[in-house]
């Protein structure tokens, strides 16, 4: 040690410290404070200038003469911004001491002993752990803005009081300003400041600020301001840890929050590896013109490398929420559509209450519409859906807009009117989220809002989606598709139902006795979705049970199964959606649901005898469809030969077409829907008949070793249900896979089904894991095979759609 100190200091110079250390040196006097003696203190502190409140350092001292260390009866004092914070005995030559860093400091650390002059660190900056609770929108109205709160800790976690400010900059290059900078209330270490607002149009940078003499300094956040503001929510394809990610945004934003661990935003594209699985809400903003910001709250769910580690649901969608509910009804001053002007509208709002009270927190919105039904004030009728979804933590706003139902003939303009009082019962529950004389005030997340109606009212929920971009999906009972209404413009894009759906989650119900809306009406809804989607067609159901048992009306179809058990359905899946993608829960989602909706799970029910058939079409970045039947029967989307064996009849066609005639649909809207809904139909009168979709048309194998199912949808070549039954035939489907070596392996679709297979005319899905094909080399995939022979039956006919591979 003697030669290490050596190289330090001279005799009677300021010296430069211990080795490796900050610290500086003081030429001694004597040791009684007479003449000077000779040697020097030095004294240094480990680490950076920077350091946290609570954080524990090592400091060391000691009088070196000629460079080394030389044995002093004298004790140091440390002392840091005025206060002592240790000692350290020098008796033995060198000594040392863990001093406990104070609060808000910016000053050295000062060694005194008696008889030598002070020695001193370099200035230290000492503050508290900064964590960001809350902050205003990255897109904020001009006016007031949400409160900011701050956690402030010692290194150790424990809390600290002291007083800080928000300070704002704007970089001189914007007009935007903060019109009251407050001092934050400080307690128990959470600092929360209120009665914030800002004026003009710009950038505002917040930063946080310690008092006088305290180093803190702390960028939190930039916001854009303007005079107001707007919600366009964004879901991205669904990731998986592990994985190449690559996504395009449909909007790029200029403000965009922290993306999970792996990926980055680059420019309009979400690009990486994700490291950590979640679902994850991204705060982002831009500015679509002068008058307005946009908020872009962006939802991006990121999968674990193997399904099997999705996390458990802890509840039944289908059983009560936590929540206890209650009810009130509200008052739309006016509402305006093509018909009119309409006042004094009606809303029952069913919400999570506290005694009297709405639950303490903001919840997510589901603006409802009722069916078409005599009598048509049935608003009120859907307690038993609206209450079950309130005690999960939503306020379900149901409009009366019998005004659209009575003399009203079904019809383009009529859904659209429906849509305009669904909207308004969207504007009530913002303005009274505002109004601090409402129940309501201060409860309504208006960054979560669905739609959701039954009939007609789900039709009306589809122009909703498409005409209010703040909606974040759609729950449709038995919708009338807006495709097939009456009425509809087919030269201007936004008076017609010809176009996709935007790209949010779509869940639709179909009933699969319902002569109301009879199949195919219902089920083509599905085939313009886009996004995440999925289709439950419910066995036994009529079209009329959504309603609350007892309400009164005609029926024009008879159920199999209870009412009870149609509700226990409709609240199982439509729970479970809300919860996969924000409408209920945590706002980025909960992957929980995830296979409860796009898995095995999904596939079927125990809530009643008769079942359900579902398909669903997750949006994973990773899928690779191979043919959805749409185009060119001989060639798949991959590039590949499609080649069918021993069949009668091999063609991309409209499963749908006799089903439109039957109800009197297919004329220039029957058309339309052809376009949109294609399969492919097998007819075959052989035991070998097959159909070989070839997906190497480069000459090289395909890489399926990342992908872990195969998903293709089934359906009976049925008559339509107005015209002749459906024969309740078992269908023995076998899928094959053969690589480069000619390795083939089959597999039966039972072996991804639910319990009851193919049933009816109604689509039906087979997840069939990769993993059944053990013995084909998944890297070097030259084809898949559906082979037709049939148990005890050479003959059969059948639609088959969306073969991809997830």
């Amino acid at each position: 040690m003697i030669g290490a100190w050596a190289a330090l200091a001279l005799v009677g110079c300021l010296g430069d410290g211990l080795p490796g250390d900050t610290g500086v040196a003081a030429d001694g006097g004597s040791a009684d404070g007479g003449s000077a003696s000779s040697g020097t203190l030095v004294v240094s502190i480990e680490g950076p200038e920077e350091r946290w409140a609570g954080e524990e350092v090592a400091v060391t001292a000691a009088i070196l003469v000629d460079g080394a260390p030389v044995a002093t009866p004298v004790e140091v004092s440390l002392t840091l911004d005025g206060a002592e914070v240790g000692r350290i005995d020098l008796a033995s030559g060198e000594g040392a001491t863990v001093v406990t860093l104070p609060d808000c400091v910016a000053a050295p650390l000062i060694a005194e002993a008696p008889g030598f002059a002070p020695a001193t660190t370099d200035p230290l900056a000492v503050v508290p752990l900064v964590e960001l609770v809350s902050v205003p929108s990255l897109a904020s109205a001009a006016g007031p803005l949400a409160d900011v709160e701050l956690s402030l800790t010692t290194a150790s976690g424990d809390p600290i009081d002291t007083a800080l400010e928000l300070a704002l900059t704007d970089g001189g290059s914007v007009e935007a300003q903060l019109d009251a900078v407050a001092t934050a209330t400080v307690t128990e270490g959470r600092a929360r400041f209120t009665d914030l607002s800002a004026s003009g149009m710009g950038e505002l940078s917040l930063s946080v600020q310690g008092r006088a003499g305290c180093p803190l300094d702390q960028p939190l956040a930039t916001v854009l301001v303007g005079p107001a503001r707007t919600v366009h929510p964004l879901f991205l394809p669904t990731a998986r840890v592990g994985e190449d990610y690559g996504a395009a945004l449909e909007i790029e934003p200029e403000l965009a929050g922290s993306l999970p661990p792996g990926l980055s935003l680059s420019g309009g594209f979400v690009v990486g590896v994700p490291e950590q699985s979640g679902a994850w809400l991204i705060d982002a903003a831009d500015r679509p013109d002068a008058d307005a910001v946009r908020s872009l709250p962006i939802r991006l769910a990121v999968l674990p490398a193997d399904d099997a580690d999705l996390p458990a649901a802890d509840f039944a969608p289908s059983e009560p929420g936590p929540y206890d509910t209650a009810a009130t009804e509200l008052t739309i001053p006016s509402v305006t559509t093509s018909r009119g002007l309409f006042e004094d509208v009606a809303v029952r709002v069913a919400f999570p209450a506290d005694g009297g009270a709405v639950a303490p927190g903001r919840f997510p919105v589901i603006a409802f519409h009722h069916a078409a039904h005599s009598p048509s004030t049935i608003y009120d009728d859907y307690t038993d859906l609206h209450d079950h979804w309130a005690s999960h933590g939503v306020i379900v706003a149901s409009v009366d807009s019998h005004v659209n139902v009575d003399g009203q003939a079904q019809s383009w303009s009529n859904l659209s009117d429906m849509s305009d009082f669904q909207r308004a019962s969207i504007d009530l529950l913002l303005a009274e989220d505002a109004d601090p004389g409402s129940l309501l005030y201060g409860h309504v997340d208006g960054d979560r809002i669905f739609v959701s109606g039954h009939s007609r009212g789900g039709g009306a929920s589809l122009i909703s989606l498409w005409n209010d971009e703040r909606v974040l999906g759609a729950i449709c009972f038995e919708p009338v598709s807006p495709l097939q209404t009456p009425g509809q413009d087919w030269t201007v894009d936004t008076d017609n139902g010809d176009r996709p759906f935007p790209d949010k989650p779509v869940l639709i119900f179909s009933a699969a006795r319902d002569l109301d809306e009879p199949w195919p009406l219902v089920d083509v809804s599905y085939e313009q979705t886009v996004g995440h989607a999925m289709l439950v067609s419910i066995h036994g159901a009529n079209h009329e049970d959504t309603y609350d048992l007892g309400t009164p009306g005609g029926t024009t179809s008879t159920s199999t199964i209870p009412v009870s058990a149609r509700h226990d359905i409709d609240q199982h899946f439509s729970t479970a959606f809300l919860y996969r993608f924000g409408g209920a829960g945590a706002s980025a989602g909960d992957l929980s649901m995830e296979s409860a909706l796009f898995g095995p799970e999904g596939l079927e029910t125990d809530l009643s005898d008769e079942g359900v058939s579902t398909h669903g079409r997750p949006h994973l970045a990773s899928t690779l469809v191979v043919d959805a039947f749409q185009e060119d029967p001989a060639v798949n989307e991959l590039g590949g030969d499609n080649i069918g064996t021993a069949l009668l009849t091999d063609d991309n066609a409209e499963p749908y077409a006799e089903g439109l005639r039957a109800v009197h649909r297919y004329d220039e809207r029957g058309t339309r829907i052809g376009r949109w809904a294609r399969a492919r139909l097998l007819q075959w009168a052989d035991p070998d008949a097959e159909l070989a979709l070839f997906v190497d048309p480069a000459g090289g194998p395909v890489d399926l070793s990342e992908q872990r199912r195969l998903v293709l949808r089934l359906q009976r070549d049925c008559p339509p249900p107005t015209t002749g039954a459906c024969p309740d035939q078992d269908v023995d489907l076998r899928v094959s896979l053969w690589d480069g070596d000619g390795a083939e392996v089959a597999v039966s679709i039972e072996e991804g089904m639910g319990a009851r297979g193919i049933v009816g005319r109604h689509w039906s899905k087979t997840l069939l894991p990769l993993d059944l094909f053990a013995g084909v080399d998944l890297s070097r995939v030259e084809g898949i095979a559906i082979s037709l022979a049939a148990a005890d039956w050479d003959s059969g006919s059948l639609w088959v759609d969306d073969l991809r591979l997830e």
